[in-house]
């Protein structure tokens, strides 16, 4: 899915912080940002589903994003939860923050290397260049869900 753009036509973005790291998001896959509160969890549900949270009367899986992209760090624990909708499906993304929506110069917007993409869907999509400092990786919720949907249900132990 393509960003939302900015009256000047500018692709727009919100960034989240996920153990001390910088990911970004298309603005018009965010809904809302919720204070952290810890999921119900779901025996048998995907891995990578926490369990959910009732969000005015409807309930919503959380993926604890760490997790999923591989850099989880204890001390950086969620304090929010970025609420998404892809595809028709709403999910809550554990952050430890959601720090800026705003828009960037489509210039800025990069491919990822090709040797940095070993194959078949990549969680990162674009990189946004930024002067004087790291890019930063922007999500893709596309591929976010063939992972859960890929990785299936949690083995329960007996």
């Amino acid at each position: 899915m393509l960003p939302a753009r900015a009256a000047s036509d500018r692709p727009v973005f919100a960034q989240l912080r996920v153990s001390g790291e910088l990911y970004a998001l298309a603005a018009c896959e965010l809904r809302e940002v919720l204070r952290y509160r810890a999921p119900t969890p779901l025996p048998g549900a995907p891995e990578l589903i926490d369990g959910v949270v009732d969000l005015r009367g409807a309930l919503i899986p959380v993926v604890d994003l760490a997790r999923a992209l591989g850099r989880l760090r204890p001390e950086a624990r969620p304090k929010r939860i970025a609420v998404v909708e892809i595809r028709g499906h709403v999910l809550g993304l554990a952050a430890q923050d959601v720090l800026a929506v705003g828009a960037i110069d489509a210039s800025q917007l990069e491919a990822p290397p090709a040797v940095a993409k070993p194959g078949g869907e990549e969680l990162v999509c674009q990189l946004i260049r930024r002067s004087q400092a790291e890019p930063i990786p922007v999500l893709s919720l596309e591929a976010l869900l063939a992972r859960i949907a890929r990785r299936g249900p949690q083995e329960v132990a007996a």
